[in-house]
Order: C-alpha cells, then sequence, then structure tokens
C-alpha cells in the first residue's frame, strides 16, 4: 500500500500543479467570460423541423432565427418563423455534445490510470482500463446531448406566457 502511496503521488503533484497553474493567479483585471451561445431547433406540427440556428429576436407574433452565429449580419439567412406553427423549442449550447465527450474521456482516461496502479496483474488492469473507459465517455456524451424543451403547442398565449423565459436563449448583441 505505501508503495501505491508513493507511486501515486508525483501524478497528483503534477496534476496539481498543472490545474493550479492552467488556472493562472495573475493580479490583472479578470476578462469577461465569453459564453457560448445556444443553437435552436424549432419543431413543428407532427415533430417536422421547420428551422435550426440561432434565436435572433422574439417578436410578438414571430421569432426571427439567424443562420450563424458570428458577429456580422453580412450574408447571413435570416428565417422568420411564426408563433402558430411552432410545437416545441429545442436549445442546446454549441459545442455540447463535443465538451461532454472531451470530459468523459479525460476523467475515464485519469481513472485509468488510478486502476492500473492499484492492480497487481497487468493483464487484469488492461481489461480494468477498457471498462473503465467504456463506462466514463460513453453516459457522459449521452447526457450532453440533452435539450432543453419549450413547448409552445402553436399557441400564441403560451409563447407570450414563456417569453420572458426565452429571452435568455437569444444571441448576443450583433452589429
Amino acid at each position: 500500500m505505501k508503495a501505491f502511496i508513493r507511486n501515486l503521488l508525483p501524478s497528483l503533484l503534477l496534476c496539481s500543479f498543472l490545474i493550479f497553474s492552467l488556472t493562472g493567479f495573475s493580479q490583472s483585471k479578470k476578462p469577461v467570460k465569453k459564453s457560448r451561445p445556444f443553437q435552436v431547433t424549432v419543431v413543428g406540427e407532427m415533430g417536422q423541423k421547420l428551422a435550426a440556428g440561432y434565436l435572433y429576436q422574439l417578436n410578438e407574433k414571430s421569432i426571427i432565427l439567424v443562420e450563424s452565429d458570428e458577429k456580422k449580419m453580412v450574408d447571413q439567412r435570416v428565417t422568420e418563423v411564426p408563433v402558430t406553427s411552432i410545437e416545441t423549442l429545442k436549445f442546446r449550447r454549441k459545442g455540447q455534445v463535443l465538451r461532454g465527450f472531451i470530459i468523459g474521456v479525460l476523467g475515464s482516461i485519469a481513472a485509468s490510470f488510478i486502476v492500473q496502479a492499484a492492480s497487481e496483474n497487468d493483464d487484469e488492469a488492461g481489461w480494468a482500463i477498457l471498462g473503465v473507459l467504456a463506462v466514463g465517455w460513453i453516459p457522459t456524451t449521452i447526457l450532453s446531448t440533452f435539450r432543453a424543451h419549450h413547448k409552445i403547442g402553436r399557441m400564441p398565449f403560451v409563447y407570450r406566457k414563456k417569453k420572458k423565459e426565452l429571452e435568455m436563449y437569444i444571441l448576443p448583441a450583433l452589429p
């Protein structure tokens, strides 16, 4: 057991050093955190996909989507969808699935190193590492595919009720 701790200690120190050095302890002004925009999928009657893009504006009788999250409105395709044709709005952050996959893989790799260090038999360690990798990254990737759903039901009064709630998904100001 002491040998295991002695072998694990340098790895833990290295990981701690990397984590703290990446966070940065400068006394300069903190940078403004840039949030990732939400991608929206507009679903109509019978599950038909009407439009997809980024929520640009909420009007009284329609929503306006833009094709890209780029700051320039030049050459962007703008789609206006009337509220009476919207069954559901589905939101997901841009890059969410990739981020979930990367977090799952990195966590699995870290856990597999611990399993390998604790294992006495190299053959068992190999299978344990594969098991830990599969158990780690698959669920995080699946969980990251979930979206926020807002059911409108093609009813303007439901849309007006949820309008304040939907404003958080609007793309930050474009010039």
